[in-house]
């Protein structure tokens, strides 16, 4: 990220009040320094162009990513700058928001979509039929991950210290950032009524008898085996015999963020997504998904 030094007396003011904008909100510090340092540089470009901040339009926004552009800025830096622009006139209380639903096509993670609804998903967990050890275990499987929206790198790493029975929780380990993916933080997430029995059952008959290799891992393969990729694969293409829809563990994880947006504090949804930045569960926070993509069709800057 790059790091500005303003001089300008009013600019300075205004990050000022932003800053403490986020503070209210119990934003992170280091949150707070990036979305003042992005505001910063969007505000100097308005006083050079002479726009106003409470006047600002669509159209100067567009003028301003062609300049960022121009720049050498790739759509993720820019998109991140749009973000602490929405916030910057939500602070304002602009009666529309300049800004809102607008991102730069080029970055894939930015927009997710062809999303599953809430109640997709809770019914690709009570239409899934068990009648054998495989079925039982991919049906506790498939309510971790419509439920608790756990990832499959998370699914790996779970032991059977990691479920909390009595408390009904489940402990989600963290992941380590690698290549091209973001890692994951740790985080104890509540089960659902109707998981528990499943899991309990799970834990106590169906696990014994396939682990035969006696893993430390909460779920293997019915050989015993620790890698359940081709596990996975069948599970999803179970999945899709109920909803065809459903694509693949990514997706699924997806949708449980986009619909925990529709309910709950962004924060509390940066907790149970396991997200180390705010700026990754605000990608998601745009996904009002038909409206957004409607949207996209008329106002996408980049067609």
């Amino acid at each position: 990220m790059e790091k500005y030094s303003f001089t300008d007396p009013e600019i300075l003011r205004q990050l000022h009040e932003f800053a403490s904008f986020f503070q209210k909100k119990r934003y992170a510090p280091n949150t707070m320094k990036v979305y003042c340092n992005y505001a910063g540089y969007f505000m100097e470009w308005s006083k050079t162009h002479e726009v106003e901040p409470k006047s600002t339009t669509y159209n100067h926004l567009l003028q301003f990513i062609k300049y960022s552009q121009k720049e050498g800025r790739k759509p993720r830096n820019i998109n991140l700058v749009l973000t602490a622009i929405r916030h910057y006139f939500d602070m304002l209380q602009l009666p529309v928001n300049p800004a809102s639903g607008l991102y730069i096509r080029g970055e894939r993670k930015t927009i997710p979509h062809d999303l599953l609804s809430a109640g997709q998903l809770h019914q690709l967990y009570e239409q899934y039929q068990v009648y054998n050890e495989r079925t039982q275990r991919n049906k506790v499987i498939t309510g971790l991950y419509v439920y608790q929206g756990i990832t499959t790198d998370e699914l790996k790493k779970l032991t059977p210290k990691s479920i909390n029975l009595k408390a009904g929780k489940i402990h989600i380990p963290a992941t380590k950032q690698t290549y091209n993916k973001g890692g994951r933080k740790s985080r104890w997430l509540k089960l659902k009524a109707n998981q528990i029995l499943e899991l309990q059952e799970y834990l106590q008959a169906i696990r014994p008898r396939i682990n035969k290799g006696e893993s430390p891992q909460l779920f293997v393969s019915l050989t015993g085996s620790e890698n359940l990729k081709n596990s996975i694969k069948h599970l999803m293409e179970d999945l899709r015999k109920i909803d065809p829809q459903v694509k693949n563990g990514q997706q699924i994880r997806k949708s449980v963020i986009v619909n925990w947006l529709k309910e709950k504090d962004i924060r509390q949804v940066q907790y149970l997504a396991g997200h180390s930045s705010i700026s990754s569960t605000e990608r998601y926070k745009a996904a009002n998904l038909e409206e957004l993509e409607e949207a996209l069709k008329v106002h996408h800057p980049l067609k």
